[in-house]
């Protein structure tokens, strides 16, 4: 306080006697209503109980939409995930379909004229198969490896066929 002028010195000095007593004042004031209070706490509140507990139902019954939403906040946060999720794909799906849709007219082509100057896309019927096959003949048929069973055993003492004359030999390399 010594640099301060010594005019703000006294100045400081008496405001601080003329608030002492009025600081006294209000705090024993303060006193005494907060005893007035407590005594007054215990038959305010016990008549003020059915009103605080109603109020406070409304209260629950105002804020319990609140409370469902929070309980709630995960699944709403998936669902909202999900949705996004799900329109971004939809859109993407919608737009590669609406390219993709653009296919060439191709209804002027004649079969036949694909064919004349792409022949390997023809490819051969049954018929052709079976005649290639039966040109090949048993003896051209690679060996599987497996014990292979005579005609003899095959078939039957009356002549007709068993059910080993029936079983499929698998070919190791497919034509089709």
């Amino acid at each position: 306080m010594a640099d301060l002028d010594i005019y703000w010195q006294y100045t400081l000095t008496t405001l601080g006697w003329i608030s002492y007593p009025f600081g006294l004042v209000l705090y024993y004031v303060a006193i005494i209503l907060l005893f007035i209070g407590k005594l007054l706490y215990g038959p305010i509140s016990t008549f003020l109980q059915p009103f605080i507990y109603v109020g406070r139902f409304f209260l629950f019954l105002i804020t319990l939409p609140y409370h469902l939403l929070a309980k709630f906040e995960p699944l709403y946060n998936f669902l909202g995930v999900a949705a996004i999720i799900g329109l971004l794909i939809g859109l993407g799906l919608h737009y590669s379909a609406r390219n993709f849709d653009n296919v060439p007219d191709v209804s002027n082509i004649i079969t036949s004229q694909v064919y004349e100057y792409f022949p390997w896309l023809k490819g051969r019927t049954v018929k052709q198969y079976r005649e290639g096959k039966g040109k090949q003949g048993y003896a051209s048929m690679p060996s599987s490896g497996y014990a292979s069973l005579s005609d003899s055993v095959a078939t039957s003492r009356r002549g007709k066929s068993n059910l080993i004359a029936q079983t499929i030999l698998e070919e190791v390399d497919s034509d089709f």
